[in-house]
């Protein structure tokens, strides 16, 4: 059971440490990038922004879960049935 413990508390702190980088960039760095777009393209850069913004948060959760379907693989605990 300790084992178990240890191996899901791992992955909860990469799961955190990927979130936390993924916001980083979107809050931190993003925004210098934002500034210039919107100052060329108005509302359109806005919404390249914005979509820039989703997709990274899409690959962030995409990254999690394959890191968790990689480690249930690992450790032999998937459904045979699915």
């Amino acid at each position: 059971m300790v084992v178990q413990l240890l191996i899901g508390s791992l992955l909860i702190v990469l799961t955190v440490v990927i979130h936390a980088t993924t916001f980083d960039l979107i809050v931190v760095k993003l925004p210098t990038f934002a500034r210039g777009l919107m100052k060329k393209y108005g509302a359109a850069g806005g919404a390249v922004v914005l979509s820039i913004v989703v997709l990274e948060i899409f690959a962030a959760h995409t990254v999690e879960i394959w890191l968790w379907a990689m480690v249930y693989n690992l450790i032999g605990e998937r459904n045979h049935g699915f």
